[in-house]
């Protein structure tokens, strides 16, 4: 139980992690003192920060920047002495 809670609360050791759930909690703590328009706005980056970290659109951006250069027919590549 306790190493499962451990597993769970170790991607907010890493600094991504901890700017989002520093945002997060800022952004309650600006809530709860009716500070509403800057808690939305921080709300809004971890909202962005969890799209952008948790989804597949990276790996789909940079997907698109490698697309010209897949080799569709391994036959089609030069011999080598050395792949570096």
């Amino acid at each position: 139980m306790i190493g499962q809670i451990l597993r769970a609360l170790t991607p907010l050791a890493e600094p991504l992690g901890f700017v989002w759930l520093c945002l997060l909690v800022v952004a309650a703590w600006l809530w709860v003192k009716r500070s509403r328009r800057l808690a939305v706005f921080l709300f809004g980056i971890a909202a962005f920060l969890s799209v952008v970290g948790c989804t597949r659109i990276p790996g789909d951006l940079v997907a698109a920047l490698e697309r010209p250069f897949v080799i569709e027919d391994l036959e089609t590549v030069p011999t080598a002495d050395a792949v570096v």
